[in-house]
């Protein structure tokens, strides 16, 4: 009898040692797990063993992933030399909350080979590598992630990897996504705007905290930064603090630790926030939803409101809090390439709803699908989104307005929502908890607060003197280098244009933190209150309605 070890649906901090035998286990046909993913699951749950490196796949795929059982250099050997570049933030503490999230925009950048971040990040002994700005760092003080890397870069051949065992053979390696991270690298808390998630855990261990989206209101959200199709959590995750966020306390969080071979499927936006527990590889694949096409309207509009805010902000400091680094670009575009962008995404959306969409690709995830002949990703899908309570619906012991897991054909609408039945198929609903059940027994969080208060008073202060010293010791850094620049100024009057850059990179250098911290929030609140969810929502409506009258003269019953 064959066993493998699987990942945990218990919340504990460390992998579980639970095992799944494969003679004891079955797995639905893949058209009808693509019925439920597509059609009927409503909240997050877990397959084991679909991807097994054993599995055989039929004329449609479906088969194994043979990279689940590659060593870690054989991931090396892929990357060669080619030189990656990872972002790096501090460690934090067992127990202690985040002083806030660790936004990409304000972590620390190394390049290096994978090999070298595999050696840097499970050595025996801690060893140093050096960040872009010259900041040495160790994998016991810090964390850095090799992630959002489109698959598709790859040189063909070298990767093969096949979603038809969960019903999505037209989805391959070029439809997927690699996240490679050490241990503590982690996702602030946000909302995908687009389509559904699956995510195969390939090697290690991550914790995944999820919320269903009617929680939204406890979550704090924002755009800013700013990033295409994310909606983020003002909240510390993964390691929140419930003085800071008091509405977290109402909030139901579903917790999974995904180990080798999972695959977590997370609905239609629901919140989530990623940490790893180990060194960890996973990847994932987008599907794409009929609502997708109104929401990528929607996010053209956000965009536009967003640029529209920042079009006369000329301090680099203050936009880099804004934009997320990826969405840079957007800064600069002018109100004519905006509104290009917006009647682009109305153009796409009329096509999308006619049967005709071009499958353009968008950041910044890529959701382009193939067409196979066989039912769309896009057919039917239901958006019903029916809040949790406190105990998971599935376990038939309390129900919510709506069902946990709904039908997925009529002979078995019953057995989706049997625990025993679904766990003969390697199934697992991701359990819930409370707030504070999940700070407790998950984060261990209570009692440091509890026993902790004066000694992160303490720290508090030494932080702040320290970061008093520092301002002074930078104020005297700056007069050193104006002195030094008026003096080099004094002997060369003329400079050529590659000195000029690298002065002026130094002087923008120099004052990089010095944005006012007053025009940030009053930026920052702008864009919160001109991107909020029903205003965006509304003004959706009226360019629905006013292109209604400009392309029918009347009703055209809908088009976006």
């Amino acid at each position: 009898m064959e066993c493998m070890e699987g990942g945990s649906n218990d919340t504990c901090d460390g992998p579980s040692a639970k095992r799944v035998c494969r003679e004891e286990q079955h797995s639905l046909d893949p058209q009808a797990l693509r019925h439920a993913i597509l059609h009927t699951i409503q909240e997050p749950v877990v397959f084991r063993g679909y991807l097994a490196p054993s599995r055989e796949g039929g004329r449609g795929g479906g088969g194994g992933w043979p990279c689940l059982a590659w060593p870690l250099d054989q991931w090396a050997d892929m990357f060669g030399e080619e030189q990656l570049e990872l972002r790096v933030a501090q460690r934090t503490a067992p127990g202690m909350a985040l002083a806030g999230p660790q936004w990409e925009g304000q972590c620390l950048k190394a390049k290096m080979t994978l090999g070298a971040f595999l050696a840097w990040a499970q050595g025996p002994t801690p060893t140093t590598t050096t960040t872009t700005c010259g900041t040495k760092v160790t994998s016991t003080t810090h964390w850095a992630y090799f992630d959002y890397y489109y698959l598709r870069r790859l040189a063909q051949g070298c990767l093969d990897l096949d979603w038809g065992a969960l019903g999505f053979p037209e989805r391959s390696t070029a439809d997927s996504t690699l996240w490679i991270g050490s241990t503590g690298a982690n996702t602030p808390c946000h909302i995908d705007t687009y389509g559904i998630n699956l995510v195969a855990q390939v090697h290690g261990y991550k914790r995944w905290v999820l919320f269903p989206e009617c929680q939204s209101k406890s979550m704090d959200a924002t755009r800013v930064p700013y990033e295409e199709s994310s909606i983020y959590s003002n909240a510390s995750f993964p390691y929140p603090s419930r003085h800071s966020h008091p509405a977290l306390a109402l909030t139901t969080p579903h917790v999974v630790i995904l180990g080798p071979g999972d695959v977590l499927f997370v609905p239609r936006r629901w919140w989530h926030s990623v940490e790893n527990l180990s060194l960890a590889v996973s990847v994932n694949t987008w599907l794409e939803v009929e609502e997708d096409a109104a929401e990528r309207v929607k996010e053209a509009i956000v965009m536009f409101q967003v640029a529209s805010l920042c079009s006369g902000v000329t301090t680099l400091s203050l936009l880099e809090k804004i934009f997320n680094p990826n969405m840079y670009e957007v800064a600069a575009m002018t109100p004519t390439d905006l509104l290009a962008q917006l009647l682009r995404q109305v153009t796409a959306a009329r096509h999308s709803i006619s049967g005709t969409s071009d499958g353009e690709k968008h950041q910044p995830k890529d959701h382009s699908a193939k067409d196979t002949g066989q039912e769309s990703a896009t057919q039917g899908y239901s958006s019903a989104s029916a809040c949790p309570v406190q105990h998971n619906r599935l376990s038939g012991t309390e129900e919510s307005h709506g069902q946990s897991i709904s039908k997925c054909h009529s002979s078995t609408q019953d057995n989706w929502r049997d625990r025993d039945w679904l766990a003969q198929f390697g199934i697992t609903p991701v359990p819930c908890m409370t707030f504070w059940e999940y700070q407790r027994d998950i984060l261990g969080v209570k009692e440091k607060e509890e026993n902790g208060k004066k000694k992160k008073m303490e720290v508090k202060k030494e932080e702040e003197e320290e970061e008093k010293e520092n301002e002074e010791e930078e104020r005297e850094k700056v007069e050193e280098e104006n002195n030094e620049i008026e003096e080099k100024e004094k002997k060369k009057e003329k400079r050529g244009k590659e000195e000029e850059e690298c002065y002026t990179e130094c002087q923008y250098r120099g004052v990089l933190n010095s944005a006012n911290s007053e025009d940030e929030k009053d930026l920052k609140l702008l864009i919160d209150v001109f991107t909020d969810t029903r205003v965006v929502s509304l003004m959706k409506e009226v360019l629905d309605e006013k292109l209604r009258n400009v392309v029918g003269g009347g009703d055209s019953g809908g088009v976006l």
